[in-house]
């Protein structure tokens, strides 16, 4: 009987120890000075009881186990607990062996949370959910998430939602493959600067709603890559992102969107917008759309843009003070501001507000920030565009490109190359006299062309990163491209194989700098546009690098 009893002891103390071995999930919450806490992470086979101390301070409560890696509705136990007094949370480094399935909720309302340690110690390869993870996070001024690996997660559901003290957020590393809600991702990070979204794979996603809601404080936002196509609801998307000089939703698939409400409410800094690429068949509300868009004067529309279903559009174009249509049409606060007038400009026989994308030549600037263009008709220069012709090679300077500016417009059948942020730019096609250039020496094409290697200069770098002209190897210019066809170098300048822009490299903004570079000669006169011209009338010109005045 004794060793049936001594048998039964060593079993119980094996079965115990074995128990205790187990490791879990915790986190370990303590108290600190002033009423500040931290919430600690760690993975171990240690107990810890409220009353104990951890790290040289007072354990409050502790939380294990699912409750802290696992899978919530609604949210974590601890939240309502934690989240006014916690200003600190660490990920041990024993946590790199934990494997949460869920980050949901975990920091939901910390608003007086301001550091976090250890994000390297989170293991996230097994999170499907990062839903509000840390939102209304208040005090977070920067956050570093590039190094989560999230290739499981669906929902980041307002993960980073009025976080409105962040100033710089890294999710450059996302995977958001199979990600299907973006709603309030974003939204309410109203002193966040700049955002990377240029890896972001959008292909599952269905909603978008308030994404950059409230974020007032960027003034870019780089969304060309996103793939929309199965996107039911752009609600307040882009709502009150005040501080948007430009948006390029030229890739933006809208075939299954039904609600485009608030879509870009209060966007007043914006002053043109293109949605050419919209189809909007589907759409059935349309409320508050451009509401407040007080600096907005023009939005461009396609084919597919269509209101027959909209039902529902009131204050449509509210406040849109400085819209005018494509025909002329002006905003006026008597007129319906519903989807009466969401149609592109008749003139006065069918007013509207919106302009055909037809009046326009889009081009696409790539991330080389450069690219030459040729038209057979005039067109204005966009805000954000820099348009240069050349008018000979210097063989005195180390064979620069003679370089001017162009502003305002650019002439009928001028070749040009341009300079300016990677995103594509609507050139509106304009019938006013514009005066033609005489000595430009760039050609171009509207439609494609076969030539032979060398036969022309065409733009790019050379091997120590200068912009210039080099002979063109290939056999093909595409259509409504610039080049400098091999016969305008003189003999003496044929052994040359790379002409620099010498205006680039010492990055002059006005055309004294330019023209001390290009070394013209001396009676050239130019007017303010940068313009070669034969003689002076009444107004101000430049002649050797100095402004002068004719009366």
């Amino acid at each position: 009987m004794r060793k049936i009893s001594y048998l039964l002891l060593l079993l119980g103390l094996v079965i115990t120890q074995t128990v205790k071995a187990e490791k879990t999930a915790k986190a370990i919450w303590t108290e600190g000075t002033e009423g500040n806490t931290t919430m600690t992470f760690v993975y171990d086979d240690k107990t810890y009881d409220a009353g104990d101390s951890y790290g040289g301070a007072p354990i409050t409560n502790v939380w294990e186990g699912n409750k802290v890696i696992g899978d919530v509705s609604s949210g974590r136990e601890w939240t309502n607990t934690v989240k006014s007094s916690l200003t600190k949370v660490v990920f041990a480094e024993s946590f790199k062996d934990a494997r949460p399935t869920s980050c949901a909720y975990w920091f939901n309302g910390c608003t007086k949370l301001s550091t976090i340690e250890g994000l390297s110690n989170l293991n996230t390869s097994g999170v499907n959910s990062m839903k509000s993870m840390f939102r209304n996070c208040e005090s977070l001024e920067s956050l570093d998430v590039s190094g989560f690996d999230t290739r499981l997660v669906t929902t980041m559901y307002a993960m980073f939602s009025f976080c409105q003290s962040l100033k710089s957020l890294d999710v450059s590393g996302f995977n958001t493959s199979q990600v299907t809600t973006m709603e309030g991702m974003f939204s309410g990070c109203q002193s966040l600067e700049s955002l990377d979204l240029s890896g972001f794979n959008t292909s599952k996603v269905t909603t978008m709603k308030g994404m950059f809601y409230g974020c007032q404080s960027l003034e870019s936002l780089d969304v060309s890559g996103f793939n929309t196509s199965q996107v039911t609801t752009m609600e307040n998307m882009f709502n009150r992102c005040q501080s948007f000089k430009s948006l390029d939703l030229s890739g933006f698939n809208t075939s299954l969107v039904t609600t485009m409400n608030g879509m870009f409410y209060n966007c007043s800094a914006l002053t043109s917008l293109d949605v050419s690429g919209f189809n909007t068949s589907n759409v059935t509300t349309m409320i508050s759309m451009f509401n407040g868009c007080s600096n907005l004067t023009t939005i461009v529309v396609g084919n597919g843009w269509n209101t027959n279903d909209v039902t529902s559009s009131d204050n449509m174009f509210k406040d849109c003070t400085n819209l005018v249509g494509g025909k002329g049409t002006t905003f006026n606060s008597s007129n319906s501001t519903d989807k009466t007038y969401a149609h592109i400009d008749g003139g006065t026989t069918n007013p509207g507000y919106l302009t055909d994308i037809a009046d326009f030549f889009k081009l696409e600037i790539t991330s080389a920030k450069m690219a030459t263009l040729y038209y057979d008709k005039a067109l204005k220069i966009p805000a954000g565009v820099n348009v240069y012709y050349c008018s000979g090679i210097d063989e005195t300077k180390d064979y620069n490109v003679i370089t001017h500016e162009i502003t305002d417009a650019i002439p009928t059948n001028t070749a040009v190359f341009l300079s300016g942020n990677e995103g594509n730019y609507l050139f509106r096609k304009t019938t006013d006299a514009v005066n033609a250039i005489e000595d430009n020496i760039i050609e171009g094409t509207t439609v494609e062309i076969t030539v032979t290697p060398r036969q022309v200069l065409t733009l790019g770098h050379d091997s120590k990163g200068r912009l210039g002209f080099h002979y063109f190897t290939g056999t093909t210019i595409p259509a409504y491209k610039a080049y400098i066809p091999a016969n305008k170098i003189s003999a003496s300048a044929s052994a040359i194989s790379f002409f620099p822009i010498k205006y680039f490299e010492d990055e002059a903004t006005d055309i004294s700098k330019l023209t001390e570079i290009g070394k013209v000669e001396n009676d050239a006169i130019y007017d303010l546009a940068g313009r070669k011209v034969k003689a002076a009338t009444k107004g101000i010109f430049i002649k050797n690098g100095k402004k002068f005045i004719v009366k």
